[in-house]
């Protein structure tokens, strides 16, 4: 079974909506750093926008406007910029991700542009366990545009650094795209829950993608978007799920680096871990519903 992309894309200009927003999401981050740190010994600080103004030009991704006219006053770069070679193939790095970020399609290039918001490296005990994991996306986006231009102003993006090679890079040192995240059976549903809760309670025009369209959002239908103790109780719920299911990702990853490596030809190790990550998968699902 592959792995599922996770993709989310909003707006939102309200300044105090947006605060109140990443600081739910930061406390999310607090936990998935100590689970960093408690299982790999890595520390993995959040990024937070407070906000900070992008000295010169910022490039954009052309799929920020996929449902949208292109806005009044960004220009296209010069596909010239990229060699044949290159294109569709050039490769960012985003901030604490091992990931590759590929640039394919149209790039805009903005000016005076803000970030505000907050970034954080997702947990997963096996980022580094297995060969399967090293080329996902772990980074989790929360970061919002703020410009003058109407157009541009509120889009939620996340951020990647070209590095000094890149044949961009002489244009820009940051790269703004879709938000997207890697997962493989772990917090799949999880994840549609959270952006659910975030549709519903902060920004009504969200819109994502896990396997289908806004995911787990139907669950939030009887609760009044108004409700503040309702969506911090909601909250607190999602952030004890994330600790949870972690936590049992955590005992059986180390149940399964306990076992033999096996001799089976290369071609076949990637259906042998999947099937591995499968059974995890259905080991955490049977605890949760027996509530332990």
């Amino acid at each position: 079974m592959p792995g599922v992309v996770v993709s989310w894309a909003g707006k939102c200009i309200d300044h105090k909506v947006q605060r109140d927003l990443c600081v739910k999401i930061d406390a999310i981050g607090k936990v998935s750093r100590r689970m960093h740190k408690d299982f790999f010994d890595l520390d993995f600080k959040s990024q937070v926008y407070k906000p900070l103004r992008i000295q010169g030009n910022v490039l954009l991704s052309g799929r920020l406007f996929s449902d949208q006219p292109i806005p009044d006053g960004i220009e296209k770069v010069n596909s010239s910029l990229l060699q044949p070679k290159d294109r569709g193939q050039i490769f960012v790095v985003s901030p604490d991700s091992d990931a590759p970020v590929i640039i394919s399609g149209e790039v805009y290039l903005a000016h005076d542009v803000a970030l505000f918001g907050i970034e954080f490296a997702l947990f997963d005990p096996r980022r580094y366990n297995s060969l399967l994991m090293m080329s996902h996306q772990f980074t989790v986006s929360f970061v919002f545009i703020r410009c003058a231009n109407p157009g541009l102003d509120g889009l939620m993006v996340q951020v990647c650094q070209l590095p000094p090679e890149h044949p961009l890079h002489e244009v820009s040192e940051v790269f703004l795209r879709v938000p997207e995240l890697d997962l493989r059976y772990y917090l799949e549903h999880w994840i549609g829950e959270l952006l659910g809760w975030v549709k519903h309670f902060y920004i009504p025009n969200l819109h994502y993608w896990a396997w289908i369209d806004n995911p787990g959002y139907s669950e939030y239908e009887q609760f009044a978007p108004n409700d503040q103790q309702t969506r911090d109780e909601i909250f607190f719920y999602l952030r004890d799920v994330f600790s949870a299911e972690a936590e049992a990702w955590k005992t059986g990853t180390l149940e399964y680096l306990k076992q033999p490596e096996s001799d089976v030809a290369i071609s076949d190790w990637v259906e042998l871990e999947d099937e591995r990550f499968n059974q995890l998968a259905w080991q955490e699902k049977r605890q949760r519903n027996r509530g332990t």
